[in-house]
């Protein structure tokens, strides 16, 4: 089982089989194993022993940083969305984006027919 690619970011949470990661550390996923482990690089280069996937969790970058390397629409872009992860427009957003859409009743039938028989078929079957 790959957990995480070679060079993906993780955080060790635990310990299972003894292996030499700070539990709490950062480090970069350096091998991966046939039989379920991984071996990780610290920031410094040290590569340390075999570990489990169930001792770590990825890390995404963080939002901190992200922030200070974005410029201000894109800041403003992102503040729609519910929270940062998968990107959810709130509802509130979502709901003034459809209505100011013009002519969406009209937009909605004329995608219809451009779906697949078997979706026309389910969506039929909801009203």
């Amino acid at each position: 089982m790959n957990k995480y690619p070679i060079g993906c970011r993780i955080r060790i949470i635990s310990n299972h089989n003894n292996h030499d990661y700070q539990i709490g550390g950062i480090y970069r996923v350096h091998q991966i194993v046939d039989f379920g482990c991984f071996s990780a690089i610290d920031e410094k280069g040290n590569i340390g022993r075999l570990a489990q996937w169930r001792d770590c969790e990825r890390v995404g970058i963080g939002w901190e940083w992200l922030r200070t390397q974005l410029d201000e629409r894109s800041l403003a872009l992102l503040s729609a969305f519910a929270g940062k992860e998968h990107l959810t427009l709130k509802p509130e957003v979502e709901s003034q984006l459809l209505l100011s859409l013009p002519h969406l009743d009209d937009s909605i039938l004329r995608v219809l027919p451009k779906l697949d028989t078997t979706t026309q078929l389910t969506n039929s079957s909801l009203s």
